[in-house]
């Protein structure tokens, strides 16, 4: 058995309150989130022992402190939600210096905005008969939005794009 694949073994071993990955799915496309997936269980993995390494937290976080909102959130349905050792955190920040912290909305969409800059500017370096415009840019050329939101991609085809980047990650492996 490879390292990744007793991730839930070794999480029960260790404490019976922590249980392993917990995936939400859209109930209108089940195939979002594959239950069983043995590249995306190993990239877990390494994500686990990356942020152990690098960027640990010594206790779970409370909803409190994972929700965006919690002002917004009814405390009654607050108090049902798990305390939870985030595997996709970051570092803290001078505005932000909660260890462990969560992306929030904001820093999701820049870091599309972003990738989606590095696109364009990749593909039409190569393909100079085939621009594209994936960013729109203020007077001074600065991105200011992206013309394909994240939040405004079907589940279909943010499962396109999953599939294409894990298999473009093996390509390079």
């Amino acid at each position: 058995m490879k390292p990744w694949e007793l991730t839930q073994r070794r999480l029960n071993a260790r404490t019976a309150s922590i249980t392993g990955v917990l995936m939400s799915r859209l109930e209108t496309d089940p195939d979002s989130n594959p239950v069983e997936s043995p590249s995306l269980d190993k990239r877990l993995w390494q994500l686990r022992l990356w942020q152990e390494k690098h960027n640990p937290i010594t206790e779970p976080l409370a909803p409190h402190r994972y929700v965006e909102h919690p002002e917004e959130y009814p405390p009654d349905k607050q108090k049902n939600l798990p305390s939870i050792f985030p595997l996709a955190r970051l570092f803290p920040t001078p505005r932000q210096p909660v260890p462990g912290r969560i992306a929030t909305t904001r820093e999701v969409a820049k870091g599309w905005m972003m990738l989606l800059v590095e696109v364009e500017r990749r593909w039409n370096l190569e393909n100079e008969d085939d621009q594209i415009v994936l960013v729109e840019r203020d007077g001074s050329g600065r991105p200011i939005r992206t013309l394909y939101p994240l939040s405004h991609l079907s589940a279909a085809q943010r499962n396109v794009l999953r599939h294409q980047v894990f298999r473009r990650m093996e390509d390079v492996r």
